[in-house]
């Protein structure tokens, strides 16, 4: 009887709380310059910190983005996630945003997407 009261005193002692850190982005999303219609364009987003899991989420002019029409999303590793536009198109400008989530909390990080070219007039 005495063995085990000294083991639920020890117990009750050795508790470990694990803090879990909320994801940070690089910011902002890298995205290349001096592009022209018909270029690759890859826009980046990673994570500084935080703790893993954590899942990305890809938003083009505050819409989720969530089909493959102007690009696809891609992954390198678990701390990144790309936006992959193999042939730039007019309709690919405008504004990227990158979110990651995980138990902790989240982070956003956006960017500007330009291209350079000239305006045909119809």
């Amino acid at each position: 009887m005495i063995k085990l009261c000294i083991l639920v005193v020890l117990y009750s002692f050795c508790t470990v709380t694990i803090a879990i850190e909320p994801p940070v982005l690089q910011k902002p999303l890298m995205i290349p310059s001096e592009l022209r219609l018909g270029e690759r364009a890859d826009v980046i987003c990673t994570l500084r910190r935080g703790d893993l899991p954590v899942t990305f989420r890809w938003f083009f002019n505050n819409r989720p983005i969530e089909d493959e029409k102007l690009g696809k999303v891609a992954s390198y590793d678990v701390r990144s996630s790309v936006y992959l536009m193999e042939s730039l198109k007019a309709e690919n400008v405008g504004n990227y945003t990158c979110e990651v989530t995980n138990k902790a909390g989240q982070d956003m990080a956006s960017g500007q997407l330009l291209v350079e070219g000239e305006l045909k007039l119809l």
